[in-house]
């Protein structure tokens, strides 16, 4: 009996007549026949052999051990197996049959049983009858949802599908149990309104007083070059970062906050050395953001380290743009290229670049600044 649904198109060897001798010996070749079954010891994908009949062609093994043996399938039938072996492509233990046949194998032997939210004998079933009786009870009784998935082993979903009758409608409760089920909602709502101790958090302040935080700390700068180089985590922007209470702090301003005290509301911490990775305190600073973005202009970087141009807030165009990968010859190249037919993945892979950009060239959308009619 198959399980599984082994739909496949072909039902015959037509076209495959000059190449059978071969076919026949290649898959014969990879059978196991020592055992009860013929055991097929090469691929295997959804539990039952495959093999290739020719290039991107894939037979499921049982169904063509069967066209080696009777020549054809009928439209529509499935290849069962007597021996419930998913493996095997004995000819004697494989049969056809419609789906309703291979379905009704399956009951018959066992291999089928119902599913469903209320039944025990579910493949997936964790939970009995009386079990779910007994939860239903336990909870009435004032135990919480999560000491019941813990003592069954289940999810707190399984256990509240449970109690609201999502699953498991086929247990039915005795009366009794909806009064007592009542009674223990009201003791936990009467649980949840009692004053519980506040949670109190560390401030970042408390956390950078404590000796072991500092320790901590400079353990992970380098203090060997000139600047001291940090060593831990890094963002995305080149800062590095670390965990300071609750939340996570840049290192430069928590190396500033330990040297010289806290950093006021407002205030930026820059580093008169340019690199992001330097803690040395005697190469940090206070200063407003205005004034950080005016000494970025100054050195020619602009927002995350971008090279901007005269004009504020502009980024350089084309090739001098600290980004860019090419040159405007090579963007002039790269259109000559597409005029004349060249294909936009020759192109990419001709100079390094993404397909993408080289479409964004091509159109105009990238290196605006060197217009295509200027081509």
């Amino acid at each position: 009996m198959a399980l599984n649904n082994n739909r496949t198109t072909r039902t015959s060897l037509v076209g495959l007549e000059d190449r059978l001798p071969a076919l026949r010996e290649r898959f014969w070749a990879k059978v196991d026949r020592s055992g009860e079954c013929w055991t097929w010891t090469a691929s295997v994908g959804l539990r039952y052999g495959r093999f290739a009949v020719r290039r991107g062609e894939l037979v499921q093994a049982h169904r063509f051990s069967y066209l080696l043996a009777h020549g054809s399938i009928g439209e529509g039938l499935y290849v069962c197996h007597h021996c419930d072996n998913m493996v095997c492509v004995r000819p004697d233990h494989l049969f056809v049959g419609t789906p309703r046949d291979n379905t009704l194998d399956a009951v018959i032997k066992g291999r089928l049983r119902p599913t469903g939210p209320t039944s025990e004998r579910s493949y997936h079933v964790k939970l009995t009858a009386d079990a779910v009786r007994t939860i239903r009870f336990r909870h009435a009784a004032g135990e919480s949802c999560q000491m019941l998935a813990d003592a069954y082993g289940v999810t707190v979903s399984n256990i509240r599908f449970i109690l609201t009758g999502h699953t498991w409608k086929a247990v039915v409760m005795p009366p009794a149990w909806r009064f007592q089920a009542r009674d223990g909602e009201r003791r936990r709502e009467a649980n949840a309104t009692r004053a519980k101790r506040p949670l109190i958090r560390p401030t970042s302040a408390d956390m950078m007083a404590r000796p072991a935080f500092a320790d901590r700390f400079w353990s992970y700068v380098d203090k060997d070059g000139e600047c001291w180089e940090w060593r831990g985590r890094r963002s995305a922007s080149g800062y590095g970062q670390t965990r300071v209470g609750d939340r996570h702090g840049q290192v430069h301003r928590v190396s500033y906050a330990l040297t010289y005290g806290p950093v006021l509301d407002g205030l930026k911490v820059g580093q008169h050395c340019g690199n992001l990775g330097c803690v040395r305190p005697d190469h940090l600073f206070l200063s407003t953001a205005s004034d950080m973005a005016l000494r970025r202009n100054a050195r020619g970087h602009g927002t995350r380290g971008r090279h901007i141009a005269s004009s504020p807030g502009r980024s350089q165009p084309g090739e001098r743009h600290p980004s860019a990968k090419l040159r405007a010859i090579d963007v002039v190249a790269i259109r000559a290229a597409c005029a004349v037919g060249t294909t936009v993945r020759q192109l990419s892979a001709q100079f390094g670049v993404s397909i993408q950009t080289i479409y964004g060239i091509r159109h105009g959308r990238r290196w605006r600044c060197l217009p295509i009619e200027e081509m």
